[in-house]
């Protein structure tokens, strides 16, 4: 039967008329709008560098907060202030799903405007064109056959007489790239933070995405939390609509929280389950367990509202013959600490084989959030920790502590991109021997490796590594014989194509 697919190098992109006071979590408005409230401090970061960064920037920051637009967004109370009801709790009926835009890699493009009886229609055709393909369908509502029609007329569909044979993934684990990883039991295969790419011949031919035809069946999703790089709308809605999708419980969307199993209900998804921490469900013979999610916050100690969070969950994903912890962006904030979640787990649960963790560490001082991408971050920072430096996520040394304390055999350093459609967005450093190994924020992989192999050293000078054996992953790339003897297994079309760009095996 003739059916229409996507061609893999289409993109997809889900807008949102973001109409509330001060911005929603799902879109960038806070963000644009907080930079905007202190641009002065940023345009002197800016002409100045980071010299001023504990003087005449702070003098700056606190001349906005003295002033009257700042009021117009908190109430001050000395040097602590709390944010109005409306910037902390913007409605998510005032900024709903209203257009999808596809593109491909030669400039071919189209957007349209979908209303809210459209999504889980359009949603399921998204799906189909992604995956086996869509038929012709006589029986259509002329909205949509106009949309089919507009895509074909600029090629962003194509006929195929049958389902084309793909090269699908195999491995007990897969590494998509970033935090996206799969994990297979070989009866039940559940995707974990999926944030997937087009093809694009500006990267090497032998080394593209993997796209989700190429994934294969899946039964479950499972989302940590919903900053975009881990709750991406484009990349869910190539899923099916019925697909079973696991996301951390959130009672009241906020300006550090997206409330995600609502978005997914606008855009059609029809079997969300919220699960709190401490909860477990099963996926066929696989089982969830949602775990406490600490650090990514605004500060790691002290902060304002603390009511308000990036709340998430970390997972422990098992099945019959291994055990994975999935860690994201986790570390410590003034909750917890990822470590002891492991520790905890350990002790009730046994030892899982693999851990993967994000080790960026991102130790920074609250001011520079103004310059990233979390910029109202900066909002919920007590004056008091300005010049404190804080650190928001494991570190390199935490990666290698956490997945001892898990009883991991296997360590896998994820969370900073990966891959050239990675660093093409700013995602994570350059892997292909051009780019900075910036300790602070953007190290290379390879430095976890270097710390399991020198954990400690003795008085005299003899260096103990760790019992866990790091294992460096790139994007395309799976592990078979977890829980026995685990090796990479390499897939054509995502052969790695750039020389390592360090040598740590001597130690850093």
């Amino acid at each position: 039967m003739s059916q229409w697919r996507f061609p893999r190098d289409v993109g997809l992109r889900v807008d949102y008329d973001d109409r509330t006071p001060f911005g929603s979590p799902i879109t960038t408005a806070a963000a644009e709008r907080t930079r905007s409230l202190f641009q002065s401090a940023i345009d002197h970061v800016r002409a100045h560098g980071l010299g001023g960064l504990h003087g005449s920037v702070h003098r700056l920051l606190d001349a906005v907060i003295a002033g009257d637009d700042f009021a117009a967004i908190a109430e001050r109370h000395d040097d602590r202030w709390s944010l109005r009801a409306g910037v902390l709790y913007p409605d998510a009926q005032d900024a709903p799903p209203v257009s999808v835009a596809m593109e491909r890699s030669n400039g071919a493009h189209l957007s349209a405007m979908v209303d809210t009886a459209t999504w889980p229609i359009l949603h399921d055709w998204i799906a189909s064109l992604s995956n086996e393909g869509l038929a012709d369908v006589p029986e259509i509502p002329t909205v949509l056959r106009d949309f089919l029609e507009a895509l074909a007329e600029r090629g962003l569909v194509e006929r195929c007489e049958c389902p084309p044979t793909d090269a699908r993934v195999v491995g007990d684990l897969t590494f998509v790239g970033h935090n996206s990883v799969l994990v297979d039991s070989g009866s039940t295969r559940v995707i974990a933070d999926p944030f997937l790419f087009a093809e694009d011949d500006a990267h090497p031919r032998q080394y593209q995405p993997l796209s989700v035809r190429q994934l294969g069946p899946i039964d479950a999703v499972v989302i940590t939390h919903s900053h975009p790089d881990h709750f991406d709308p484009a990349s869910l809605l190539r899923f099916p609509s019925d697909i079973r999708v696991i996301v951390p419980v959130v009672e009241r969307e906020t300006i550090l929280t997206t409330d995600m199993a609502r978005r997914l209900a606008e855009l059609g998804f029809s079997n969300v389950h919220a699960m709190a921490w401490g909860e477990s469900t099963t996926v066929g013979d696989v089982e969830i367990s949602a775990l406490a999610f600490f650090g990514e916050q605004p500060t790691d100690g002290d902060v304002l509202h603390p009511e308000v969070s990036n709340h998430g969950n970390t997972y422990v994903v098992r099945t019959p013959t291994f055990g994975v912890a999935l860690l994201a962006d986790s570390g410590r904030d003034h909750r917890g600490d990822v470590r002891d979640v492991a520790t905890s787990w350990f002790r009730a649960a046994g030892p899982v084989d693999v851990v993967l963790s994000g080790y960026r560490g991102w130790a920074t001082y609250p001011p520079l959030h103004l310059l990233s991408s979390v910029a109202p971050f900066f909002l919920f920072a007590p004056r008091a920790s300005w010049s404190s430096r804080q650190q928001l996520m494991n570190s390199v040394a935490d990666a290698v502590d956490v997945a001892e304390r898990f009883g991991a055999t296997t360590l896998i350093p994820y969370g900073d991109g990966g891959a050239p459609w990675h660093w093409q967005i700013g995602l994570g450093p350059r892997l292909d021997g051009s780019g900075v190994d910036d300790d602070n924020f953007d190290p290379y992989p390879e430095h976890v490796a270097a710390a399991a192999r020198n954990r400690v050293r003795t008085p005299s000078g003899e260096r103990l590594g760790s019992s866990v054996e790091v294992v460096l992953l790139h994007p395309g790339e799976s592990l078979l014989g977890l829980g026995t003897a685990p090796r990479v297994v390499r897939h054509r079309g995502h052969e790695w194509p750039f020389a390592t760009a360090f040598d740590y095996s001597h130690g850093v």
